[in-house]
């Protein structure tokens, strides 16, 4: 527990690190345009710090950079903050054309972004490789047993073991053909263990084992982490978890369906069909009169 509540404050601080970093860039970048000029106080550009320093953080945390560094590589990491930061300066510029607000500088807008984006990124990268060095020192170790055999099972303990700076520990590992649940489980809890990690492939011992293992795991109380085996069925299954009215299931999709790749297409489908019918309604009078004109009847036949 002491370690998920230091994880918690980790990620908090970094979360206002990046917020003191984005302000500290607006503040410079007004400096540098305007200095200590009084005809273009701090006050009048306000209204783009408000609006752009939340989306930026929003951005952020919905890419997974905002916190979390634990699983992702660095290239990932600063490719997804770049990512938001060039989203929010769209979203932000778009904001300042329709709104025309009349106190804007292009210099300060750039500088701002510029600087903020610059500041972040050496924060993340920093973030993460010290990050890194203390998990290889032993901090913050995430000690697991592993149940389970097959080709998964091997790949995900070649990957904890090709990957220190994750700080995963295997201290048990137990193939279930060999041994039964409750011995498994009774040599998990004579262990010094924070999580377990079960990866069955589909058969037999699957079915006969999984429920009873998954049982005498919960009368411990240990997290247990469950490797899914749906792309053993069809190998172009997608698999995430998804909610079922207010319960969770997994997604199975021959594609991976991305909410923001919808909502764009979605839009981009409205926005077509709202341009389409604007010019139809331009050119349809002409169209009715040039008929009306060449032939005799209605217009439109039912």
């Amino acid at each position: 527990m002491q370690a998920k509540q230091s994880s918690d404050l980790i990620k908090l601080a970094i979360a206002l690190l990046d917020f003191a970093l984005i302000s500290v860039a607006f503040y410079a970048a007004h400096y540098l345009r305007f200095g200590d000029s009084k005809w273009a106080p701090l006050d009048d550009f306000l209204w783009l710090y408000y609006f752009s320093a939340p989306l930026i953080l929003i951005l952020l945390w919905r890419a997974g950079v905002l916190t979390g560094f634990r699983y992702q590589a660095l290239g990932a990491i600063l490719g997804g903050a770049l990512k938001a930061f060039l989203v929010a300066g769209v979203l932000s510029s778009t904001v300042l054309y329709l709104t025309q607000t009349a106190d804007y500088s292009r210099l300060l807008f750039v500088n701002y972004f510029a600087l903020s984006a610059l500041l972040v990124l050496l924060e993340k990268t920093v973030v993460k490789l010290l990050f890194e060095r203390y998990l290889r020192q032993g901090g913050m170790n995430i000690r697991i047993a592993m149940v389970g055999f097959g080709e998964k099972c091997d790949a995900i303990m070649a990957e904890i073991r090709d990957h220190p700076q994750w700080g995963i520990q295997p201290a048990q590992v137990f193939d279930p053909r060999r041994e039964q649940p409750a011995a498994v489980a009774a040599q998990i809890r004579r262990a010094v263990v924070d999580e377990v990690y079960v990866c069955y492939p589909r058969g037999p011992v699957y079915h006969e084992q999984i429920d009873e293992l998954l049982e005498y795991l919960e009368r411990l109380g240990f997290p247990v982490r469950v490797a899914l085996n749906f792309d053993e069925l069809q190998e172009y299954f997608g698999q995430q978890v998804s909610r079922l009215g207010t319960r969770f299931g997994v997604l199975l999709s021959p594609y991976n369906l991305d909410p923001d790749q919808l909502l764009i297409k979605r839009s981009m489908d409205i926005l077509g069909s709202v341009a389409g019918l604007l010019v139809t309604l331009l050119v349809a009078p002409v169209i009715a009169l040039l008929i009306k004109l060449e032939s005799p009847g209605p217009v439109l036949f039912a």
